[in-house]
Formats: C-alpha cells, sequence, structure tokens
C-alpha cells in the first residue's frame, strides 16, 4: 500500500500489487509470480523457515500462539462494514520493543482458513490486528479479507498450473 498526504492534508491510498505468492505448504516453498497466469513463470522461490519470518507475507508454521507481555483483556465488540468483531487488547515484546495491539476476531463464518495468532480464550479466527507503538493512530495495521469461498474455472486452472511448477521445480 502507498499512502500519500497532499498539500491539502488529505491522505489517499493506493494499493500496488507487486507480485503473487503461490504457497506449497507441504514443502514450506513460496514462489513468487508477477502475473496471475497459467502460463507465468516463477521470479522467486525460497523456503520459509519454522520460526522466524524470512521474507514476506504470513508465517504458517510458527505456533501461531502469541507470548504475551501482560494478560490479554477483552475489549467490547465493535462492527466494521457490517461485520463484527469479537477484540482483544494484548501487549507483546519483540526484541527490545514493546507494542500494544487490538486482535478482531471474526465469528459470522467457517470459511477462514487463514489467521493471524490463535488466542487460547477464543475459538474464532484473529483475521485483523492493529499495533500500536505509542499514542492511538495504529502503527501497522493487517487484515484478511475474504472476497470468496469457491475458484472460478480460470482461476483453477492457474493454480493448478502453479502447483505442476512446484512438483517439477520450474
Amino acid at each position: 500500500m502507498n499512502f500519500n498526504r497532499d498539500t491539502a492534508d488529505v491522505l489517499t491510498m493506493q494499493n500496488i500489487l507487486e507480485y503473487y505468492i503461490f504457497i506449497d505448504l507441504s514443502t514450506r516453498t513460496f514462489y513468487e509470480y508477477k502475473t496471475f497466469s497459467d502460463t507465468a513463470a516463477i521470479v522467486k522461490q525460497y523456503k520459509q523457515p519454522d520460526t522466524a519470518l524470512l521474507h514476506a507475507g504470513v508465517n504458517f508454521y510458527s505456533p501461531k500462539h502469541m507470548d504475551y507481555v501482560s494478560t490479554p483483556r477483552a475489549l467490547s465488540d465493535t462492527t466494521i462494514d457490517n461485520i463484527q468483531y469479537k477484540r482483544i487488547r494484548f501487549e507483546r515484546s519483540v526484541r527490545e520493543y514493546n507494542y500494544s495491539s487490538i486482535g478482531f476476531f471474526r465469528c459470522d463464518t467457517t470459511e477462514a482458513s487463514f489467521r493471524f495468532w490463535k488466542y487460547d480464550g477464543e475459538k474464532c479466527p484473529m483475521t485483523r490486528y492493529d499495533v500500536f507503538k505509542t499514542g492511538d493512530q495504529p502503527y501497522t495495521s493487517a487484515e484478511f479479507n475474504f472476497i470468496k469461498t469457491s475458484l472460478t474455472p480460470e482461476e483453477e486452472k492457474v493454480f493448478a498450473a502453479w502447483e505442476r511448477n512446484a512438483r517439477d521445480g520450474k
């Protein structure tokens, strides 16, 4: 994402697509593609280690449990774009930095195949989190947006080709 504040103090946001990532979870290998096509060539390939984030994306192999500085506490539920979220505030320490974060948990869908972390007291998936270094403005925010739950025939064709590329080492 690219953020720009103009001279009139108007903030604009632009999504910039750099690449697509195909992840082979069985081999822990990530494949980057510049275009979403069944004829696209792999432009970068790398393995994700068990516990550290190597390059980009979500670390699917982490224990998914967070280490907390203090006991997480429940906040009031909130609604964003007609979706209700449960919220938890937690404090984490990463290297020498302490962060305050709010995790947003979606309980309206069973289709959430991705989650950021698992919170022991919550069965719903955490699909968004905001991180605060100081003050009330988020330092960073990340969110999984579930656009749909099935693939078109063309999308299935692309993923079948990318799966073959991963298997054949192309």
